[in-house]
């Protein structure tokens, strides 16, 4: 069989499905917590507001129905966002 990146991501899910079996939910939780406090601390100065921020930020602006104009950036989603978060330029 072919190694391309759908083979790579269904052993990547089978994979984690096994950890999950073999460890259970509370491990997944603890492992994603320390990573989360590690991403804030690394990234953000551990300020985790901005981290969260940041974090809706940008899901809203994956969901822009029209990219191209920016919109979203500039006035819907301008409460959210962190003092300097850079615009994606092209979409």
């Amino acid at each position: 069989m072919k190694f391309t990146s759908q083979t790579a991501r269904e052993a990547g899910r089978m994979g984690g499905l096994k950890v999950v079996e073999k460890y259970g939910r509370e491990w997944m939780r603890k492992i994603g917590s320390k990573g989360f406090h590690a991403t804030v601390k690394k990234h953000y100065g551990g300020d985790y507001r901005l981290a969260l921020n940041t974090l809706i930020s940008k899901g809203l602006i994956a969901q822009d129905p029209n990219p191209e104009n920016m919109a979203w950036t500039k006035c819907r989603v301008g409460r959210w966002m962190p003092t300097h978060f850079d615009p994606p330029q092209e979409i």
